[in-house]
Parts: C-alpha cells; sequence; structure tokens
C-alpha cells in the first residue's frame, strides 16, 4: 500500500503520527464544560464529509446538539433506551449515565444515514 503524498513531508508526518499516537478515548467524567466554537464544530464536519463512502454516495448527515439542545436529546435518547430496553435488560443506572453523559459534553455531534435513493448500494455497504 503506498503512503499518501502527506506522509512525504516530514512536518505533516509528525502531525500525522501525533494525531495517530495521541488519540484515546475520553470518558465522560473528564468531559470539559469549556465552549466549543462553531467554527472548530464545522472543520470537524467538513473534514469528516471527506471521508470515502462506498460507490461515493456519502449517506452520512451530521446533527449539532449545542448547549440548549442537550437536555432535549438526553430526554430522546433516555426514551429510545426504555422502548428497546427488555425490563430484565432495564438498568436505572445506565439510563441515568446515558442522560447525564449528553449533559456532560458542552457539543454532542450525531451522525445518520440517509441511503442512497438509486439503491445501487446496498444497506450493509453504506453502513
Amino acid at each position: 500500500m503506498k503512503l499518501m503524498a502527506i506522509a512525504e513531508d516530514s512536518t505533516d508526518r509528525n502531525i500525522l503520527s501525533h494525531i495517530i499516537r495521541s488519540r484515546r478515548t475520553i470518558k465522560p467524567h473528564n468531559y470539559s464544560d469549556k465552549p466549543v466554537r462553531k467554527e472548530f464544530i464545522e472543520e470537524i464536519i467538513e473534514n469528516a464529509n471527506w471521508a470515502p463512502s462506498h460507490g461515493r454516495t456519502y449517506p452520512w448527515r451530521f446533527f449539532v446538539y449545542g448547549v440548549e439542545a442537550r437536555e432535549s436529546l438526553a430526554d430522546t435518547l433516555g426514551t429510545i433506551y426504555c422502548d428497546i430496553t427488555s425490563k430484565e435488560g432495564f438498568r436505572e443506572n445506565k439510563l441515568a449515565g446515558l442522560k447525564q453523559n449528553i449533559l456532560n459534553a458542552p457539543v454532542t455531534i450525531s451522525i445518520a444515514l440517509e441511503r442512497d435513493k438509486t439503491g445501487k448500494i446496498s444497506e450493509i455497504d453504506e453502513v
């Protein structure tokens, strides 16, 4: 496999190496409450739009939930959890944690799939 042109420049390789090596999961209890600039969110989404997609359908759709929309999102996710979880599998602490995780984040970006209307790509390939 050939390396992309970006990796040919040592500065770009250093940046790429730093990004790969420093990527870690950030647990909800470690979220910052620092506001996130709109320009930064737009740049993240623009970069995500450059990801390759099967058949070049680019099926993803992004939804940004800021401070004022977090509670509504938390409630919606809580309702979905209640709807899809059996009585035996339901855990009150999981429901509370799910909602609190959303409320802890200053911004949440959700990704949804809009299927290709031509049907040329199977659902599993678009997912």
